[in-house]
């Protein structure tokens, strides 16, 4: 399954640690923005600018379930996510989506009712990662148990 991780910048080491759970899994990422050069001021390189908007975008609508880490200040996290909301509200499945952390409460739109919030206040993000995956396996259609036709 495919996983995408919407966070701020600054919280970098929390991405990496639920990625390395997700990829412990045998589950990769539809888009690692991780990977992406700093561009500030946007309108530096407009070019490049474009690109890792397209490729975050594609990323999003290309998930499984999208995992948001919630935290009371952030910018591209917020389009990322308004990005699936929009997808489930058009008609979309998928992705899946997940808010975790402390801040679970700070967005109107974490209530929106495709969102499962889900705090960390008395978990590891380890373990609320690995929640949501075993949820995810367990909900997603598109990934069929192939061990039914070994012999």
């Amino acid at each position: 399954m495919k996983f995408y991780v919407s966070a701020k910048w600054q919280l970098k080491e929390s991405v990496d640690e639920v990625i390395q759970t997700i990829q412990q899994r045998g589950h990769t990422l539809s888009e690692d923005w991780r990977k992406h050069q700093a561009v500030k001021p946007y309108d530096a390189d407009i070019k490049v600018s474009q690109t890792y908007a397209s490729k975050d975008v594609e990323g999003v609508l290309n998930a499984d379930a999208l995992i948001h880490l919630s935290d009371v200040k952030g910018v591209g996290m917020y389009v990322e996510l308004g990005i699936a909301l929009a997808s489930r509200r058009l008609g979309g499945d998928y992705p899946l989506i997940y808010v975790v952390g402390k801040n679970t409460n700070e967005s109107q739109f974490y209530f929106e009712q495709s969102v499962k919030r889900v705090s960390t206040l008395d978990k590891s993000l380890s373990e609320v990662t690995n929640q949501i995956i075993d949820e995810v396996e367990e909900k997603n259609p598109r990934v069929m148990d192939l061990t039914k036709f070994l012999i």
